[in-house]
């Protein structure tokens, strides 16, 4: 995997493939980018592929500090760090 730094934490990710429009994987809550393997492997034959590991999770850092299920921060990075992206992103609400 490869890693970015972001305000000190290093951040993983998987890339592969090559064509547009290239599609960035987020997991949810207690996950890791192993959460989209079926997606990835598919969709890297004719796109260019991102899966994260979100702060405080896989094999990205896990600074001590407070989390919650906001993930925006690490998001918002990777969304800006390329360029004209599809998200693909797990959300997991709650049943109440």
């Amino acid at each position: 995997m490869q890693q970015l730094d972001h305000d000190g934490v290093a951040l993983a990710y998987e890339e592969a493939g090559n064509g547009d429009p290239p599609m960035l994987l987020v997991h949810g809550w207690c996950c890791d980018h192993t959460h989209f393997t079926p997606q990835f492997e598919h969709f890297r034959h004719k796109h260019r592929v991102l899966a994260v590991d979100l702060r405080g999770h896989g094999q990205s850092d896990k600074p001590q500090q407070d989390y919650s299920m906001d993930v925006s921060p690490s998001r918002t990075f990777f969304i800006s760090a390329s360029n004209q992206i599809v998200l693909v992103s797990c959300r997991i609400t709650p049943y109440l």
